[in-house]
């Protein structure tokens, strides 16, 4: 395994390194390593890789992974949402800032059309997402980065594909309407 896993650096072979180590069942640390180390360009077939797995150290890592749009597309996207159980990681009472900020790229990539079909209307949490995701905002810090992000998560909440979600009566408008002070 440790020689597959160097073997794997190489661009050329990422991709059945990867498949070989998943039909080894290799420890996700194995996967883990070789993401942490691997080109932005070969880290897509890790990502669906680690995404696979049901355990602590593949949500963790997911939560945390760079998420470059050449290795995130939307189908990806919408993966590490369900694998992380990112609408009820957001429903809890203490969140994580990294992790709004990851809930946010996620579902700004979900919502993208590659393949001509957002696969946020795949996602069966979407609406708790959303909700969740809204209500957690305000933690994000004040960077152009995350301001351009909400504004892409508000402008499909108003007229993207979020809107073929199944929302309740009034819940989508109450999720993009802005908190009134108290």
């Amino acid at each position: 395994m440790p020689y597959l896993k160097v073997l794997g650096l190489l661009r050329v072979l990422a991709r059945p390194v990867v498949g070989a180590l998943t039909a080894l069942g290799c420890p996700t640390a194995a996967l883990v390593w070789l993401a942490d180390h691997a080109e932005s360009r070969t880290l897509r077939h890790l990502i669906d890789a680690i995404a696979a797995r049901d355990d602590h150290e593949a949500r963790t890592w997911l939560l945390n992974a760079p998420l470059d749009s050449g290795a995130v597309g939307p189908s990806t996207a919408r993966r590490i949402a369900r694998a992380v159980q990112l609408a009820d990681i957001l429903s809890e009472e203490q969140t994580d800032t990294q992790v709004v900020a990851q809930a946010e790229r996620l579902l700004s990539r979900m919502t993208g059309l590659r393949d001509y079909q957002p696969e946020i209307l795949n996602y069966p949490q979407a609406t708790t997402t959303y909700n969740a995701f809204v209500a957690r905002a305000s933690q994000l810090p004040p960077t152009l980065d995350h301001y351009a992000i909400l504004l892409s998560v508000a402008l499909d909440l108003h007229s993207g594909p979020s809107v073929l979600l199944d929302w309740q009566p009034g819940q989508r408008e109450s999720t993009c309407a802005p908190s009134k002070p108290s």
